[in-house]
């Protein structure tokens, strides 16, 4: 972001003011956005008198610009501020963080010793203001230039917003610790997010080869393959989640090159003889932050057409206090000025629905790391996919920029997910229920055939005459004895031989040569 912490922009305008000292007994029922984060008596800027609506006009005007201040910041995180607009009670503790650095920079404390009305410089916010920020809400910049203690040359044409074009020194925060009589707020260090979001993936890698092992994965080839597959996607996760930089050396901060994000909400309005003779763009010096507070501006340059002025602080408006409006986007937009459309969270819906085992809605909602990692396992086999179709369909998530458009009714995400999901029931069931019933099948059979044959093998078994092993006999041989001559051991000589009726045989031919010669006596 630039700038990269909320208020900076202003922070040499502020200086550069006469400031007059304040008891807070006083300004405290004046007090609305920033009650609770101001709790010292206050500096303001110069009263023209001392009456009493001139303490509460002055204390307006300070919170009118860290309300501003404070809905930009948070646009340019992508957060709606019309969802954040008691801070204090606000459950996100990065939205706290900005409210109160915001109400420390535009509400500054007054020196001590200071009598009401007395004059008194403007004292920054304390170190520990900026880096109880820059812990909560992640702030990490590639070249470390976030420190909350610096002083950087600013370049007119990247200025850090829309107030202070000049070019010069961007100085930041008091180098010291609140509570302090020398600087405003004080705060509580705590750990950042992003480091924090560390330990689980570093402790889920130590762990991972012990419960694979646990579960007996690790004493098999396919185990430590697993296991080495899933060390590889958790350090790839954690590298894909760092930063890399190429700006080394240079005197500029990296967040001072990118585009103010003022710049880029900034309104600049287009006059009738200008949209007639074409010329579409005045000079950036007539540029506002909010088309709402511009007199008698057509409404369909209002919010870009696409939303409304609604009044913020309605709750504490005082006759002589103009009420501060800002721009109300339709269903469909997004942004300060409403020139962003949302994504679908009806299609991001359907997408996880019917994709999201793919992480196709992952990728639509622009979050690629998890969106790869939710392709690579399936979506969590099953589970993940399952949480982010509730996760989704049931109300518009924050995506890459902004909220999801709220476009899908409530009706039809409970009816269509308890649909496939009851339809997607019954198809494991019959799936599962076909299958346990030809595994009980089987089993029957098995037993059956297990029954039958030991009944076989334990049964009396009758032995004819017919299996008995031996030389057949008459009563065992199945054919009826040779007749014309004896039968076994009776037959002559030479139908014992295996030649036997083999005209080509050795001893056929040999008996066959003693037959014709009438030398008998040689066959024997």
């Amino acid at each position: 972001l630039n700038p990269v912490f909320p208020g900076l922009q202003d922070l040499s305008l502020l200086q550069a003011k006469s400031w007059q000292c304040q008891s807070i007994a006083q300004a405290k029922e004046y007090l609305n956005f920033c009650h609770g984060a101001v709790d010292y008596d206050i500096s303001l800027p110069a009263l023209n008198g001392s009456s009493v609506i001139g303490l509460r006009n002055l204390v307006a005007e300070q919170e009118k610009s860290a309300i501003t201040a404070f809905r930009y910041h948070l646009a340019a995180m992508n957060k709606d501020a019309w969802e954040y607009r008691h801070p204090a009670l606000s459950d996100d503790s990065c939205v706290r963080a900005t409210w109160s650095m915001l109400c420390h920079t535009y509400l500054p404390k007054s020196e001590a010793g200071c009598k009401a009305g007395g004059a008194t410089s403007y004292l920054k916010p304390c170190r520990n203001v900026c880096e109880s920020y820059v812990e909560t809400c992640g702030v990490e910049c590639c070249d470390e230039s976030a420190p909350c203690v610096f002083e950087t040359p600013r370049i007119a044409s990247q200025a850090a917003g829309l107030l202070d074009q000049s070019a010069g020194i961007t100085s930041g925060y008091f180098d010291g610790l609140g509570p302090s009589a020398l600087c405003t707020g004080s705060s509580r260090r705590g750990v950042a997010p992003g480091v924090a979001a560390l330990f689980p993936a570093l402790l889920s890698l130590l762990l991972l080869p012990a419960s694979l092992g646990g579960a007996g994965a690790s004493s098999s080839p396919r185990g430590h393959g697993y296991s080495r597959a899933m060390v590889v996607t958790v350090l790839a996760v954690i590298a894909m989640s760092l930063n890399g930089c190429d700006i080394i050396g240079h005197t500029t901060a990296a967040w001072q090159t990118k585009p103010s994000y003022l710049a880029n909400f900034e309104f600049v309005p287009i006059r009738p003889e200008e949209r007639q003779t074409g010329v579409w763009q005045l000079p950036a010096s007539q540029a506002v932050l909010n088309s709402c507070e511009i007199v008698a501006l057509p409404k369909e340059q209002q919010c870009s057409g696409n939303g409304i002025c609604k009044v913020w602080n309605s709750t504490s408006i005082h006759p002589l206090v103009a009420p501060l409006s800002f721009c109300q986007c339709d269903r469909d937009w997004a942004d300060p000025e409403c020139r962003t459309r949302r994504r679908s969270q009806a299609r991001a819906y359907f997408l996880s629905l019917f994709a999201g085992f793919l992480g196709a809605d992952r990728f639509y909602l622009g979050q690629y790391y998890t969106g790869f990692v939710k392709l690579a396992t399936l979506g969590g086999l099953g589970t993940w996919w399952v949480a982010d179709v509730v996760y989704i369909g049931s109300a518009p998530v924050y995506a890459y920029e902004y909220r999801l458009a709220a476009d899908l009714p409530h009706w039809l995400f409970v009816g269509s997910s308890v649909s496939i999901f009851a339809a997607l029931g019954v198809l494991l069931f019959n799936y599962w229920g076909s299958e346990v019933q030809k595994k009980r099948k089987k089993a029957m059979l098995l037993l059956e055939q297990e029954a039958e044959f030991f009944k076989t093998r334990s049964a009396t078994v009758s032995i004819s005459a017919q299996d008995r092993v031996g030389m057949p006999v008459f009563s065992s041989y199945g054919v009826p004895a040779p007749v014309g001559g004896p039968y076994g051991t009776m037959v002559p000589p030479e139908v014992a031989y295996v030649s036997h009726g083999n005209p080509y045989a050795a001893y056929s031919a040999y008996a066959a040569y003693a037959r014709t010669n009438e030398q008998p006596e040689l066959m024997s």
